[in-house]
């Protein structure tokens, strides 16, 4: 069946991967419309809830601070209460419950939802975590909040001071730095085995298990999560197929908010995660894709900077486009795989980065489609991605920098998808790349 395993680690992650479950969502079809062209089975699983009505979940890890789940942190759509304790089991006695820790209500649209009454649109202004704008039931399983250790140790800062002797360790709150993440992971797996409590039901359930693909950020903490919990699969899998979906935010400061006027230091801090996490990926996964909002936009897009709402869809929009064949039923041939897209982007294993691009209105006519054809220089190399209009690949180029033309990149192997539809048209575009030399895989800009 090829299923497809999917880990979201971190707010950013969670935002995208909402967009992508809704979407997914939109394609069942129930009697008496034709059946959907998607196979479902790919990304969802079948189950019994425990009133004993059947469910189609997504076959996803959701990983967050306690507090990220918003109102799933109490209560998920199939009405199974987070960390309840059996307390009959416990104690015999009168029980009062002392709750600490902020409630969140659902938002409208989920009010609605689960109301069954006509669907309230979220907004910019109602969308503070990703459950609020979630269409799509999850499993129990699926929701794993985590809590960092309180103060955390700052490697980075502690090592400024090593120049002093009577210099003590330096404890932070901030969960900021690769190794604070790594150092989560260190911590959550010591107490559950991250592999066997969490995804090991996962994998096993499934009968051929197509890929991991991972999403998350990369220039905060959750990037030394994902970095060690991907050397942890590499383990457990061997020569199995990992995907790993990176979102990079140094460039765009709005997405911080008031994190604009962030010290120099801490910028940099967020450079060497991204620095960490791309070397990291590029070791271990079979393919990393880095993400990133361009600077500059299409004026025919309307897009929120300061709304992760706004910013995930659009890149979801990408990613959700790009991977769609490999979600399709066999209609004339057989669908290709993550694995037949790493063997084909990889060029035999050799190359793990790709990029990835969009070109969201491109011509419709009656017959078909009219596809403006990528520029060609006269030494016969496409430049494929400044073809298309909107590269999501973080600059590659160095900040700041007086040079007027941007450096050329040449592609290896290329994997374009085509997407239309009665009322407009998407298409996106998967390309493998060599980096610029200067800049290699730090992504220096």
């Amino acid at each position: 069946m090829h299923e497809v395993v999917t880990l979201q680690l971190g707010r950013r992650a969670n935002y995208l991967c909402t967009h992508f479950w809704n979407a997914q969502e939109s394609y069942h079809t129930f009697a008496p419309d034709p059946p959907s062209i998607v196979n479902h089975d790919i990304h969802f699983r079948q189950g019994i809830s425990p009133d004993g009505t059947e469910t189609f979940l997504p076959r996803t890890l959701i990983y967050d601070l306690k507090a990220g789940f918003g109102s799933l942190a109490r209560v998920n759509g199939l009405g199974a209460v987070l960390d309840t304790v059996n307390t009959d089991a416990l104690w015999n006695g009168s029980v009062k419950r002392l709750n600490t820790a902020p409630q969140y209500e659902p938002s409208p649209y989920a009010r609605s939802l689960l109301n069954g009454a006509e669907p309230v649109l979220p907004t910019t202004s109602t969308t503070h975590y990703f459950a609020d704008f979630a269409s799509t039931y999850y499993h129990p399983r699926s929701l794993c909040p985590v809590l960092p250790p309180s103060p955390i140790f700052d490697r980075a800062a502690n090592s400024n001071n090593q120049a002093s002797s009577s210099a003590s360790p330096t404890l932070t709150s901030r969960f900021s730095s690769f190794e604070a993440g790594a150092d989560l992971f260190a911590t959550r797996d010591a107490e559950v085995d991250v592999l066997d409590e969490d995804i090991r039901h996962w994998i096993e359930e499934t009968d051929s298990l197509q890929a991991v693909q991972i999403f998350t950020s990369t220039d905060d903490a959750w990037s030394g999560f994902a970095s060690k919990y991907v050397e942890k699969l590499r383990d457990e899998l061997g020569k199995g197929c990992i995907w790993v979906w990176g979102i990079d935010t140094t460039a765009d400061l709005a997405a911080f908010g008031s994190d604009h006027q962030a010290s120099i230091a801490q910028h940099r801090e967020r450079r060497t995660n991204v620095a960490l996490a791309v070397t990291s990926f590029s070791e271990q996964a079979s393919m990393f894709v880095p993400l990133a909002l361009p600077k500059r936009l299409l004026s025919e897009v309307d897009l929120d900077r300061s709304s992760l709402w706004h910013t995930a869809g659009f890149l979801s929009a990408a990613v959700e486009s790009v991977t769609m064949p490999t979600r399709l039923k066999e209609i004339e041939a057989r669908s290709p795989t993550m694995l037949d897209w790493q063997d084909k982007l990889s060029s035999g294993g050799k190359r793990g980065i790709a990029a990835l691009a969009f070109h969201p209105d491109f011509a419709i006519e009656e017959e078909g489609i009219t596809v403006q054809k990528p520029d060609v220089h006269e030494d016969g190399e496409d430049d494929s991605l400044q073809a298309l209009k909107i590269n999501l690949s973080p600059d590659a180029g160095p900040s700041g920098s007086r040079t007027q033309t941007p450096p050329r990149n040449k592609t290896f192997a290329r994997i374009e998808t085509f997407r239309c539809s009665a009322d407009g048209s998407r298409r996106a575009y998967l390309g493998e790349e060599n980096l610029p030399s200067k800049s290699g895989l730090l992504l220096e800009k």
